[in-house]
């Protein structure tokens, strides 16, 4: 007599039940984990964007003798072209991020590429609207321009504002100059304190602001007669180049990311601006959901901190919890007290 042996053919619920819990747990174990290894990545590519932009630092200095600029006197101040060219050295109006082009292998948009008007406010549309990938962390957002608005700049030769009429979209920049001031934190400065600052504050850093004078000047004459305190070069950063930040993240209300908020609108080719320029005397600050701005300070995305290049094209990460104190001193070039990023 045969015994006749059943085959069963699933699973029971309960089985099926551990199964799944099993499988979420090890779910649960790996996310973390994935979630470390792409924040991860992401970082690595945003201090390549600044290593790139601290080498486009070095060649300028090779070229011209000077490290990029912080612009003529504000915001307002576009992109000047000379005879259907960018503008370089003192003879440019535009801030740091638009005088770096040319050295980060983006020659075409520093000479208007893409403008089809022929003139140069044409040209100059055409370089604050383009996207430069490296301007980007990738932490943070993609790289997209802004949406499109008006961008209200006054047209006044005798102040050196060119202008831009239109309305157009404004390529951004993550990455900000540092400067430093005595009262950065609302602190009480007394006389003789570590937090004094010598001479004026849009000059305490090593990318520094421009001055004007009086006169009017034509955008195509060779010299604008205008700056009565010049561009530096990394000699200027007599801290030692090591010690002092040329760039850094800088923070942002994410709530308005891709939107035109007051530091993340006039974008990249802007002169002396927190778009583009923010306050080392200030507690660095992760980004943030709410109500407000960045404040002028440094800051990301990251979780622990933000990364900076610093003068001889290193790139360092700094923990939000950095001595406020030292902090300052890494954003002043010359105040003869050199200061070291902490070892992470």
């Amino acid at each position: 007599m045969k015994t006749q042996i059943s085959k069963r053919l699933g699973f029971t619920l309960v089985e099926l039940l551990v199964v799944i819990a099993i499988i979420g747990v090890l779910v649960a174990l790996l996310l973390p984990a994935v979630q470390f290894a792409r924040e991860s990545a992401r970082r690595m590519s945003c201090g390549n964007n600044l290593k790139q932009l601290g080498l486009g630092f070095q060649l300028h200095q090779d070229a011209l003798r000077t490290i990029p600029h912080a612009g003529l006197e504000s915001w307002n101040n576009v992109p000047r072209f000379i005879n259907g060219q960018g503008a370089t050295g003192e003879l440019q109006w535009a801030g740091w991020g638009y005088q770096v082009l040319p050295y980060i292998e983006q020659e075409m948009v520093f000479n208007g590429g893409g403008d089809t008007t022929g003139t140069d406010d044409g040209r100059r549309i055409a370089a604050i609207s383009a996207v430069i990938p490296s301007m980007y962390c990738p932490t943070r957002r993609v790289a997209k321009a802004n949406p499109q608005y008006t961008a209200g700049y006054p047209i006044d030769v005798n102040l050196g504002r060119l202008g831009a009429p239109g309305t157009y979209r404004h390529g951004q920049t993550d990455y900000a100059s540092a400067y430093v001031d005595s009262a950065g934190a609302g602190r009480n400065v007394s006389a003789g304190s570590l937090w004094i600052v010598l001479g004026p504050v849009d000059r305490s850093g090593a990318v520094v602001r421009l001055r004007r004078t009086t006169g009017t000047t034509g955008e195509n004459q060779p010299d604008p007669a205008r700056n009565t305190l010049n561009a530096i070069g990394l000699e200027g950063l007599t801290d030692g180049s090591s010690n002092v930040i040329l760039l850094g993240e800088k923070r942002l209300n994410m709530s308005f990311i891709g939107q035109n908020q007051s530091d993340d609108n006039e974008g990249y080719t802007c002169s002396w601006d927190h778009d583009a320029n923010r306050n080392a005397s200030r507690k660095p600050l992760p980004d943030f959901v709410g109500s407000g701005t960045g404040d002028a300070r440094f800051g990301a995305s990251h979780p622990a901190g933000f990364q900076v290049v610093m003068g001889d094209g290193a790139v360092k990460f700094i923990p939000y919890v950095v001595d406020e104190l030292l902090f300052h001193r890494l954003g002043y070039r010359n105040d003869n007290q050199a200061a070291s990023v902490p070892v992470q």
